[in-house]
């Protein structure tokens, strides 16, 4: 069951991210504590075996990886990171999370990484632009 994200839940963060993104999408244990700490409403984890960071982010400028968030004037909602241990996938909870948040201010965007840009698009994401690292997608109401 998804439940607020506390502090005591980022050694399972750090694990989760581990097995899912490895070295190729780092993060390091004070950029995902500082997000926790910048909006925890937008953290969630589910059980030990997923999480997901989001929170207000602008428009057209995606937060860069392993970096500290620094926002001022937000204008849009911003899914940041979702990972899920591998034998969680296909069942349903990622798609429950996405479904709460998909509610929030809007637009809603997000970068589509590892070849999920059509997932992505199944909850009416559209891609606006590439980054560094994946497809920078946004949701329009």
């Amino acid at each position: 069951m998804w439940h607020p994200m506390e502090h005591s839940d980022l050694d399972a963060v750090i694990k989760i991210a581990d097995v899912v993104w490895g070295s190729k999408y780092y993060e390091s244990r004070d950029v995902f504590r500082q997000k926790l700490k910048y909006y925890p409403q937008g953290c969630w984890m589910y059980n030990s075996d997923a999480y997901i960071f989001s929170h207000p982010g602008i428009l057209d400028a995606p937060p860069g990886l392993n970096k500290s968030l620094s926002i001022n004037t937000p204008n849009c909602y911003h899914i940041h990171d979702i990972a899920l241990l591998p034998r969680l996938r296909g069942l349903g909870i990622a798609h429950r999370i996405i479904e709460q948040l998909l509610h929030k201010l809007e637009p809603i965007t997000l970068v589509a990484v590892d070849g999920t840009q059509e997932y992505w698009e199944s909850f009416g994401f559209t891609v606006r632009a590439q980054t560094a690292y994946g497809q920078y997608m946004v949701k329009f109401s």
